[in-house]
């Protein structure tokens, strides 16, 4: 933490938020807290300066600049305190920089998979192992193949993929997938599908039962 006057002057600075910013704390003491500043928009400081007016204590997220010139995303709060009828703002900082890396690197990950599955020439899902396949992914393919959009079938809101299944290979379907997980081992198998329409399609799967970190067994 740093403790600034009303001018956002750095009066007192603890040494974990000394090495945050990179600097020493006799190099920051007498400084201006917005000489760190590195964001697209100045004197931020001077904005959560306003806002600790107003509501006593407020929350953000900003970009400063390290002493070596590296940026920092980091989160912290400012608040309005008084001490001998003076007014000083104390400001909390914690490093996220890694955080939001982390962050950004999962949401280019999810979008790259998304990306990929929805080239794929035919239908990728997710589904309980229980009775009715009760579907907790389904791609965009699923409407192509069945009739049905994903989120129709996604949780058996309309209707369960194990509908979908012809009468007569419903057995055989429910056979070798309880074998396969049973053993641990991927399936493949053809059966037929009665779509939306009421076409008749013959199908081609590969598949696996997948343990999930909750204890839910599901078939990808």
């Amino acid at each position: 933490f740093c403790m600034i006057n009303e001018q956002g002057v750095i009066q007192e600075v603890n040494p974990a938020f000394a090495a945050i910013t990179g600097y020493r704390q006799e190099e920051l003491l007498d400084q201006e807290l917005r000489m760190l500043e590195a964001g697209e928009v100045p004197d931020r400081i001077d904005v959560y300066m306003a806002e600790a007016l107003q509501h006593q204590s407020v929350r953000f997220e900003t970009t400063w600049r390290r002493k070596d010139g590296q940026a920092a995303r980091l989160a912290g709060s400012i608040s309005l305190v008084e001490m001998d009828h003076t007014r000083f703002f104390f400001v909390s900082m914690q490093d996220v920089t890694e955080q939001r890396r982390g962050e950004q690197a999962l949401r280019e990950s999810q979008l790259m998979l998304q990306t990929l599955i929805s080239n794929l020439p035919g239908m990728a899902y997710r589904c309980l192992n229980d009775a009715n396949w009760t579907m907790e992914f389904m791609s965009g393919a699923c409407l192509d193949l069945t009739g049905y959009a994903p989120e129709e079938m996604i949780g058996s809101n309309a209707i369960s993929f194990n509908q979908l299944i012809y009468p007569e290979d419903q057995a055989l379907v429910d056979q070798a997938v309880t074998e396969a997980v049973a053993q641990g081992q991927p399936y493949q198998m053809t059966y037929r599908i009665i779509t939306r329409g009421g076409e008749m399609r013959w199908v081609w799967e590969q598949g696996r039962e997948v343990l999930l970190t909750d204890g839910r067994s599901v078939v990808e």
